[in-house]
C-alpha cells in the first residue's frame, strides 16, 4: 500500500512540474526604459518538482524500461527548465537584446532595419545579419499588444529624420 501511495504521489509530482515547465507562459515587465521577457522562477519550480518525481517513480517502478524512461523524464525537465529559465528578450533605451542559455544577440534601435510580426513570431532584424526573434503564441494578448507597440515606438523614436 505504501510503495502504491508514493508512486501516485511522484507520478503527480512530475506531471504537475511538467505542466509547470511546459505550460507556462513567458512574463513581461515593463520598465521605466524598456520590458524584459522572461519564464521566470516558476518554470526552474517545476522542473526541479517534475525531476523529482521522476527519480522518485524509477526508484519505486521494478521494470528497467520504466526506469529508463523516468531517468529520461528528470533529464528532459531539467534540460527544458533550465533552457526556459535562461531564456530573456529585453530592450532599454539603447538596444534590444536576447539571451538563452547557448547565445545572446544585441541590436541598438539605431541600427533596428525593420520589426514585423505574424500570428506566431516578432521578427527584429538589424544592420547585416542581426536578427532578433520571438516566439509570440505563448504571450498573453495584453503582453503580446505590448509589446509589438513598445518595440514600435522604440523603432520610429530612433529612425532616421529622413525617412520620417
Amino acid at each position: 500500500m505504501t510503495r502504491r501511495v508514493g508512486a501516485i504521489a511522484a507520478a503527480v509530482a512530475a506531471l504537475g512540474g511538467a505542466a509547470l515547465v511546459f505550460l507556462a507562459a513567458p512574463r513581461l515587465t515593463v520598465l521605466n526604459e524598456g520590458f524584459r521577457l522572461e519564464y521566470g522562477w516558476t518554470v526552474l519550480a517545476g522542473a526541479a518538482l517534475a525531476a523529482v518525481g521522476a527519480i522518485g517513480l524509477a526508484t519505486i517502478l521494478r521494470p528497467v524500461g520504466a526506469r529508463a524512461g523516468c531517468a529520461l523524464l528528470a533529464v528532459a525537465a531539467v534540460v527544458v527548465g533550465v533552457q526556459r529559465g535562461a531564456w530573456q528578450v529585453g530592450a532599454d533605451r539603447t538596444a534590444i537584446s536576447t539571451r538563452s542559455l547557448t547565445d545572446a544577440s544585441r541590436i541598438a534601435w539605431s541600427e533596428v532595419r525593420q520589426a514585423h510580426s505574424d500570428t506566431e513570431t516578432l521578427h527584429v532584424s538589424g544592420a547585416g545579419s542581426a536578427a532578433i526573434d520571438i516566439r509570440l503564441s505563448t504571450l498573453r494578448p495584453h503582453d503580446r499588444a505590448t509589446l509589438e507597440r513598445t518595440i514600435s515606438r522604440r523603432v520610429q523614436e530612433n529612425a532616421p529624420a529622413v525617412g520620417r
